[in-house]
């Protein structure tokens, strides 16, 4: 099951008026980000990515994190099914693209988490991944590898990410299972963002999750 996405949208140039850009947020998000924000004392000449900006709801699900050369948007999933969760995503990203379409983009990148509950994560993750006999006592295990894939004729970035661990359950506690990360992104060659290229990641992070839901 996806249980969080995280959208990260990489400026062609830097953020230079950091009140204006939280203006810009607070009022194209609306009720979204009803916490209150917080504006970080960077300096303007901070190319590092140190947030200067950070904003979320009150409830939790979604926060974001704004840097002088990128933009992380974190939604996570509430009591809802899949389908709601998914589309309260994506309304999140819409309302996010609308926002930043006055700024020239150079990256685009969308990580999808799953988890999928497993008696034993361990034999589970060697089982998908690897078949090394590995001895009993191992008690964590991380699976990380970039496969590529082309999708209209572009090499995107396809990042997979699979290692052991907990959700937690209100009422069943921690439960054990296998996380897995689906991080596709843009190539750092690709100079100019566009809708395309957002909805090229949407779609092969849709496939993927959908893959991996049916065979769980």
């Amino acid at each position: 099951m996806l249980i969080r996405f995280q959208f990260a949208f990489f400026f062609a140039h830097p953020v230079i008026d950091r009140t204006a850009f939280m203006i810009l947020l607070r009022e194209g998000m609306g009720d979204l980000l009803d916490g209150d924000p917080m504006l970080l004392p960077v300096s303007s000449g901070d190319q590092m990515g140190l947030p200067f900006l950070t904003m979320g709801s009150r409830d939790g699900r979604c926060h974001i994190s704004a840097a002088m050369p990128r933009l992380d948007c974190v939604v996570e999933i509430a009591d809802e099914s899949q389908d709601e969760f998914c589309g309260f995503a994506r309304g999140t990203l819409e309302k996010l693209r609308q926002i930043l379409n006055g700024f020239e983009l150079s990256r685009f990148g969308c990580t999808a988490t799953l988890f999928e509950k497993a008696e034993s994560p361990i034999k589970r993750l060697l089982e998908t991944y690897v078949s090394y006999e590995m001895r009993e006592t191992c008690n964590e295990i991380v699976f990380r590898f970039n496969e590529p894939q082309e999708i209209n004729g572009t090499m995107y970035n396809r990042v997979v990410v699979a290692q052991n661990g907990f959700k937690e359950d209100a009422v069943h506690g921690s439960v054990p299972g296998v996380i897995t990360s689906l991080d596709i992104n843009t190539p750092a060659s690709l100079v100019h963002i566009e809708k395309a290229h957002v909805d090229a990641v949407l779609m092969q992070i849709n496939e993927d999750s959908l893959i991996r839901n049916d065979g769980h």
